[in-house]
């Protein structure tokens, strides 16, 4: 009898034992966290010290090894299954990004704070029971929807890259970064969300966006959308702007007296108040419909680009920091950047621009220099004071004379510019024009290195009256 009760007993502290053997039927989870040890940073416990899970070096992990680990990131490591995760359950942060899971179950887990599962392919998510979370990142997966409503001391959320068509973030009231770029989302409410400043819904399809008790945003894209209207003037602690690639017709930016960067283009903008920010560094409003332009309150510019426009004219006189200019495709017919030393591109094809004035003091940190100024109706271009690598001026039919004597090799082409009559370069140039033309016909063309002719060595003037008798007849 004795014998059957002591083969009874071992028997079930064996099945005890190995009831507490964590089933994890995926190899590559398993071994990453049999390779956890206090030499990297796949566990960690609850003072943040790396860890080695199997403690007793039994090739297992046991439901007590595992509620050691506060902290378990196992991101990149082919894994396709994360069962066994459910044991886990001290773990307070996880990151299992960048892997190849299709589903994954955390309601078990509800002491995380912070989780991150970015770029698997999940296609559902329960993170209901998950509380306590501040930190949630699950974007470029294949979600469709998910409620966070539970989740309201969410501080980060990042879901940008599924296929979301709504979603609830009214009661994630103590939100401060929140991107769901790249969804399906056709509406948004984040008036509740009054702690915001970063926030990211781009590439989406709202047609409406209410920010005016975002008070706090310091960084908003919106861009890609189908708005048609946007009110900023409350978010005047905006640093970063974009609205591009949406149906808004007029945009008043000045209360954003902050603002660093701001990008409106791929609009149908016919009105825009600019911002008087001293802060303004890249100023983007292509493919609008805009007939004025101010940036004089806007000293630090560095580039600009108000291509395919309405503008008939651009003051730069105060951007003496400008480096790139892109103004293409407007109807400007004059253009004076001789303030901005520091330009290296600059481009106004297709205007009607008659006369340009080039930077007069050139930095040497502007060159090489690209200059594009085809398709325009300018007469004279004056190349003399202005270092170039590359000018393009085709297509300017009223183009009659071109003075590059620079003291550099040039690079210019000059197609389709019949009224052109004289080149001045520079005496060593004159060997090698067809290159310095791209090949271009200067048959009819007086090409030579006297630009103006400037006397010199001693010379003599004479003044007094002269008599000049052709009869001798004293008259």
């Amino acid at each position: 009898m004795r014998k059957h009760y002591t083969f009874l007993v071992l028997l079930f502290t064996v099945f005890i034992s190995n009831a507490q053997i964590v089933n994890i039927p995926d190899a590559n989870f398993k071994a990453e966290l049999l390779a956890a040890s206090p030499s990297n940073g796949i566990a960690r416990n609850a003072t943040g010290q790396n860890i080695k899970i199997d403690t007793n070096n039994d090739g297992e992990i046991q439901v007590s090894e595992a509620l050691t680990v506060y902290h378990l990131n196992v991101a990149s490591s082919s894994i396709q299954n994360l069962t066994g995760i459910e044991a886990f359950s001290s773990l307070t942060t996880l990151n299992c990004n960048t892997n190849q899971l299709t589903s994954l179950d955390v309601t078990q887990n509800t002491a995380l704070t912070i989780f991150d599962c970015r770029f698997n392919q999940l296609t559902s998510l329960d993170v209901t029971q998950n509380t306590a979370l501040s930190s949630f990142r699950c974007g470029g997966n294949q979600l469709t929807s998910l409620d966070v409503t539970q989740n309201t001391a969410l501080s980060y959320f990042h879901c940008g890259g599924n296929q979301l068509t709504s979603l609830d973030v009214t009661q994630n009231t103590a939100l401060t970064d929140f991107y769901c770029d790249n969804n399906q989302l056709t509406s948004l409410d984040v008036t509740q969300n009054t702690a915001l400043k970063y926030f990211d819904c781009s590439v989406n399809q709202l047609t409406n966006l209410d920010v005016t008790q975002n008070t706090a945003l310091i960084d908003f894209y919106c861009g890609d959308n189908q708005l048609t209207n946007l009110d900023v003037t409350q978010n005047t602690a905006l640093s970063y702007f974009y609205c591009y690639l949406n149906q808004l017709t007029s945009l008043d930016v000045s209360q954003n007296t902050v603002l660093n960067y701001f990008y409106c283009n791929n609009n149908q903008l016919e009105n825009l108040i600019m911002t008087p920010s001293l802060e303004l560094t890249e100023f983007v409003c292509r493919y609008n419909q805009l007939t004025e332009l101010n940036i004089t309150q806007n000293p630090n510019l560095v580039a600009v680009n108000c291509n395919y426009n309405q503008l008939t004219n651009i003051d730069f006189s105060n951007n003496l920091l400008l480096q790139q200019i892109y103004c293409r495709n407007n109807q400007l017919t004059f253009l004076d950047v001789s303030n901005q030393s520091l330009l290296y591109i600059f481009d106004c094809i297709s205007n009607l621009i008659t006369s340009i004035i080039l930077p007069i003091n050139q930095s040497p940190n502007a060159f090489p220099s690209n200059l594009k100024c085809g398709n325009n109706l300018i007469e004279v271009f004056d190349l003399s004071n202005f270092k170039a690598s590359y000018v393009n001026l085709y297509g300017n039919p009223n183009l009659v004379s071109i003075n590059t004597k620079n003291n550099q090799n040039d690079n210019i082409f000059i197609d389709n510019t019949p009224s052109l009559q004289y080149i001045c370069v520079d005496e060593q140039e004159l060997s090698t024009l067809g290159s310095i033309f791209n090949n271009a016909d200067l048959s009819n063309i007086e090409i030579n290195s006297y630009c103006s002719f400037v006397p010199g060595g001693t010379f003599y003037t004479i003044q007094g009256n002269n008599k000049f008798d052709s009869n001798s007849n004293g008259c």
